[in-house]
C-alpha cells in the first residue's frame, strides 16, 4: 500500500512479529512502528532481532501502558521514540517522517 501525505516508502501492516522479521531478508525496513505488547513476541524482543538483523531500521514504539522502565529500556536499546496511547496521530506521522529522513542519510 502506498501512503499519501508525503511518505516515500510503502506501508506494510504486519500483525505477526515472526512474519515481519522473516520478511526483512527480502525487503528492507527503514522505519518500524512496534507495539510493546504483541502476540508471540513482545516489541522489545522484536527490537533485539531488528538490532541484530537490520541495524539501520529506525524503531518507534507505541504502548497502551506508559511504563517508565519499558520506555527507558526501549530508548536505551536504540528506539527513536516511545508514544503512550492515546497519542496524537500527527505526532506519530511527524516521528515517522523524521525517522525516514534520518534513515535516508
Amino acid at each position: 500500500m502506498r501512503l499519501g501525505n508525503g511518505f516515500r516508502d510503502r506501508l506494510d501492516l504486519m500483525f505477526d512479529p515472526a512474519t515481519f522479521l522473516a520478511k526483512l531478508q527480502h525487503a528492507p525496513c527503514r522505519v518500524a512502528v512496534l507495539d510493546v505488547r504483541m502476540p508471540q513476541m513482545n516489541g522489545l524482543e522484536v527490537q533485539v532481532c531488528l538490532r541484530r538483523d537490520s541495524p539501520e531500521t529506525r524503531i518507534i514504539f507505541i504502548s497502551g501502558r506508559d511504563d517508565p522502565v519499558v520506555r527507558q529500556n526501549a530508548l536505551d536499546a536504540g528506539a527513536v521514540a516511545f508514544l503512550a496511547k492515546p497519542f496524537d496521530d500527527e505526532n506519530l506521522v511527524r516521528l515517522v517522517r523524521e525517522a525516514q529522513e534520518a534513515a535516508a542519510t
